[in-house]
């Protein structure tokens, strides 16, 4: 029992420590797509708007 909670434990904070990463790896990814997407979206009517005023 206590060597297969020894083998177990480890095993889990790596999971877990993968999964984190990933995750937070993935969401400033996301992040950063998204953020391009609106600057993409956003720039011709901030440019028009420069050009007005």
């Amino acid at each position: 029992m206590s060597f297969n909670s020894l083998l177990h434990r480890p095993f889990k904070e790596v999971i877990t420590g993968f999964a984190v990463r990933a995750i937070s790896i993935s969401w400033m990814f996301v992040r950063d797509l998204i953020s391009w997407n609106q600057v993409r979206k956003y720039s011709p009517l901030i440019v028009k708007h420069l050009k007005f005023s």
